[in-house]
């Protein structure tokens, strides 16, 4: 008769250690560049929705600076046109506050156009406060963390060319170490 040695199939019954160090290891790297993964995915979702919130509030500010610009000096009532724009006291033709004149209205509010540019809500005056980085609608904050525009491009800038006038706004933002300027340019009826 034979004698069995021992060394067939059945001998080796448990894991061994080395074995089941090699699988955790393995596994925690694949399920390290996974959590890594996920968290360069989520960074860049949020830098992402910040800098399109940013665009956005950018965008509606500019479309309403634009849409007041495009109204002043509207003066179907009399043959001078009403005074458009002023500039604030920082120098020039480029400064951080500017004054627009319109005749939206007579002296109550379902009236129609005058002619009358001094009526309690004609004048509109946009300025930036630096000190506190807000960008105000006749003192009414409008748009907030505002702050110096690249290359220091001026706030707001009022050219003549040709008889018309074309004023350039240009607004930067910040949120959280980001920035994002636009900037709009806008024909103006009846520049100084």
């Amino acid at each position: 008769m034979k004698k069995c040695s021992g060394t067939g199939i059945g001998h080796r019954r448990g894991i061994i250690l080395v074995e089941l160090l090699v699988a955790a290891v393995v596994a925690a790297f694949f399920l390290g560049s996974l959590f890594h993964g996920v968290l360069s995915l989520q960074r860049c979702v949020a830098r992402w929705d910040r800098s399109m919130r940013m665009r956005q509030v950018l965008t509606a500010t500019l479309f309403h600076v634009s849409r007041d610009l495009r109204m002043a000096g509207c003066n179907p009532w009399e043959d001078e046109p009403i005074q458009a724009v002023e500039w604030g006291s920082a120098g020039g033709a480029e400064g951080r506050s500017f004054t627009l004149w319109m005749d939206k209205r007579g002296q109550h509010p379902d009236s129609w156009p005058d002619g009358d540019a001094e009526d309690p809500d004609e004048r509109i005056e946009y300025r930036w406060d630096a000190v506190d980085d807000v960008l105000r609608r006749n003192g009414q904050p409008v748009l907030s963390s505002v702050h110096e525009n690249p290359w220091k491009t001026p706030f707001f800038r009022l050219e003549e060319k040709n008889g018309i006038g074309l004023a350039e706004i240009t607004v930067s933002v910040s949120e959280q170490s980001e920035s994002r300027a636009l900037s709009a340019r806008v024909c103006i009826r009846n520049p100084l």
